[in-house]
């Protein structure tokens, strides 16, 4: 048993952490115990006193198995928001640099992610986002830790700037824009990565407004 201002709190099973704030007070080992209070979640270890903590942030770092869904196999910290997949810390760098309108990163153990972010992120997975926009790549063709940065920078434009290894149908920009409503009403977060890596205008009208509704504005009925 652990106290916390003379609160009970169970000790759960243990498990592996990344910190959202790299918060130092409570305690800098990445493995400890989950602690439980009411509707709250704690983590501690064995000299610091408990601290609330966001689950989803250990939820979703992915484990070894899953390395194989990075754009170099690596120790993936980082979320990049506008795909929702994680990244490592090297590909970050080079996210960056492609500007926020294409891919904004953060930390996973730094920086306060919020939680919508984190439960797309949970759904979209690096895995259903590869199977999309590396559709086409050839295995050999993907960057691996030893590729030089020139080569990594060339394959993450190519792939998110360019869209260069999604397939593509021969819809023209009606079926796309009528696919995209359909992903829309559905919920379909793959149905809707498929019609951008495909090259919709996520601002155009809907075909079936009267009034110029796009995607965004159908989205938020």
């Amino acid at each position: 048993m652990c106290f916390l201002s003379g609160h009970t709190l169970e000790r759960g099973a243990g498990y592996s952490l990344h910190q959202l704030q790299g918060d130092k007070g409570a305690g800098v080992s990445r493995s400890g115990h989950l602690l439980e209070k009411s509707e709250d979640i704690f983590h501690a270890d064995e000299t610091k006193t408990p601290t609330r903590v966001n689950l989803l942030t250990c939820q979703i770092k992915m484990v070894a198995d899953d390395k194989r869904s990075f754009d170099l196999v690596s120790y993936a910290t980082w979320l990049c928001t506008n795909f929702e997949i994680v990244i490592c810390i090297e590909c970050s760098g080079v996210h960056r640099d492609l500007g926020v309108h294409i891919s904004r990163v953060q930390s996973l153990t730094l920086d306060h992610v919020g939680t919508s972010q984190l439960l797309l992120a949970r759904y979209m997975t690096n895995q259903v986002f590869n199977e999309i926009m590396e559709a086409t790549l050839i295995a050999s063709s993907k960057s691996n830790p030893s590729s030089t940065m020139e080569e990594r920078c060339e394959f993450i434009r190519a792939k998110y700037v360019e869209k260069k290894y999604a397939s593509r149908s021969r819809a023209n920009e009606k079926n796309l824009l009528n696919k995209l409503e359909h992903a829309v009403n559905n919920k379909s977060l793959s149905s809707l990565l498929q019609v951008f890596a495909e090259g919709v205008d996520l601002s155009a009208p809907l075909p079936s407004s009267d009034c110029g509704e796009t995607a965004l504005h159908l989205a938020i009925k």
